[in-house]
């Protein structure tokens, strides 16, 4: 009798000690990272930075949503709200802090670097994403000494930086929503046809008959997509001081949520769909990165962005959420308003090639930094190892991916 208490005490000690430690790992995402000091002779020589806009109002409108016309005819659908400005001038100083403070101990970049004509700006043609790009700068990049350019307040507090864009339309590089059959093709017929998300339907269906009688939508038009819409118009409507319809509870918002969290982990799952979202941007990321470290770093054409240090790219959060999943490190998690990735490439005399570190900022508020462990580009994660990680991914002409590809492909299943 003694032996077996003594065994099951050992097997409990053993089931308790693996609960944990597998705990430990999956909460890790989560923890407050704030940046650590730089290790001796490791330089920081460039960032590559992408975020999602701030709060909006309802890029969409349930057919009975009773707010229509308030939104619609002050602020307009799908725009920045005052809450999403603040919270994105907030991240231009955080990030500001993060690398150019020098007294934090953490990874900067010499003070007298920081310069407007240092950084490279591309946003999504969305007008919230614009204007929360532009707030972003205005908090990164007060103007200081030699940019200030009128005595007054204005001129010490904002000053103009270029953003590039194209319209939202035509933009492959940062709309998740990009025109492309074959994507299209893959989501509709292959991956909300799955049994997983079948079985969820499923499971979901008397939700969906709640809903049809509630927003106005059809019985038949009700599925997971649409649920996540107005688990989406929900939000922005409360972001934007807006009364919840009676009819929502908490058991409602809570089923909501965790059908919006199966969407965007559906969205993001293919590979092939990766390579469609993400493709162009890997594929500029290593252009740029040759641009300073590669053959083409002497060349006189690429002196102009060499003086580039950091480079932000403002998206949306299906775009984050794809971008991290094509590096295997999507927690599930939507990405929240203002989250930002953060590829930072690093110099080490110890090292004989640059290298990346990832971190993910999930939380402005608490300014909640953690790093990306990539499982296919361990630490050091060289740019050859990186780029040997996404190989698949890579796409150096997204003219060429849309006309071979997005278009020519699906003609394969019609």
């Amino acid at each position: 009798m003694i032996s077996i208490h003594h065994s099951i005490i050992f097997f409990l000690l053993l089931l308790l000690f693996c609960v944990s430690t597998t705990f430990e790992s999956i909460i890790s995402t989560e923890i407050d990272h704030q940046p650590q000091p730089n290790k001796p002779n490791e330089e920081l020589k460039l960032v590559f930075l992408f975020h999602r806009h701030g709060e909006r109002t309802p890029y969409q409108l349930y057919p009975n949503d009773p707010f229509k016309d308030n939104i619609t005819n002050t602020v307009g659908i799908g725009q920045l709200i005052n809450k999403g400005k603040r919270r994105l001038y907030h991240l231009g100083q955080y990030l500001s802090k993060r690398y150019y403070n020098q007294n934090d101990g953490g990874n900067h970049f010499p003070i007298e670097k920081k310069s407007p004509r240092n950084v490279y700006v591309r946003s999504s043609g969305s007008e919230r994403c614009l204007q929360s790009v532009t707030l972003l700068l205005a908090g990164m990049f007060p103007p200081e000494n030699q940019w200030k350019w009128m005595n007054d307040s204005l001129g010490s507090l904002w000053q103009p930086i270029a953003i590039q864009t194209v319209p939202f339309d035509y933009d492959s590089l940062l709309n998740p929503d990009y025109k492309c059959p074959f994507a299209e093709h893959i989501l509709n017929n292959e991956i909300y046809q799955s049994k997983e998300a079948k079985n969820i339907t499923k499971k979901y269906r008397n939700l969906f008959e709640k809903l049809s009688n509630w927003t106005g939508y059809s019985l038949d038009e009700m599925n997971l997509v649409n649920a996540a819409y107005i688990y989406d118009i929900l939000l922005s409507e409360h972001n934007f001081d807006l009364p919840s319809p009676k009819w929502l509870n908490d058991n409602i918002w809570n089923e909501l949520k965790i059908i919006n969290d199966y969407v965007f982990q559906f969205n993001s799952t293919s590979r092939k769909i990766q390579r469609f979202r993400c493709g162009a941007i890997f594929g500029e990321i290593f252009h740029r990165l040759n641009t300073h470290f590669g053959d083409d770093s002497q060349s006189s054409s690429s002196t102009n962005d060499r003086r580039h240090q950091i480079y932000i790219y403002s998206t949306h959060d299906e775009w984050l959420a794809q971008f991290l999943a094509s590096m295997k490190v999507y927690n599930g998690i939507p990405p929240s308003f203002g989250s930002t990735i953060m590829l930072e490439v690093y110099e080490n005399s110890q090292i004989n090639e640059p290298y990346f570190k990832g971190f993910y900022l999930n939380s402005t508020e608490t300014e909640s930094v953690y790093p990306l462990q990539f499982p296919d580009c361990l630490q050091p994660c060289t740019l050859t190892k990186f780029r040997e990680s996404i190989k698949d991914l890579i796409v150096e002409n997204p003219k060429q991916l849309v006309e071979q590809e997005c278009f020519v492909e699906i003609k394969k299943y019609l």
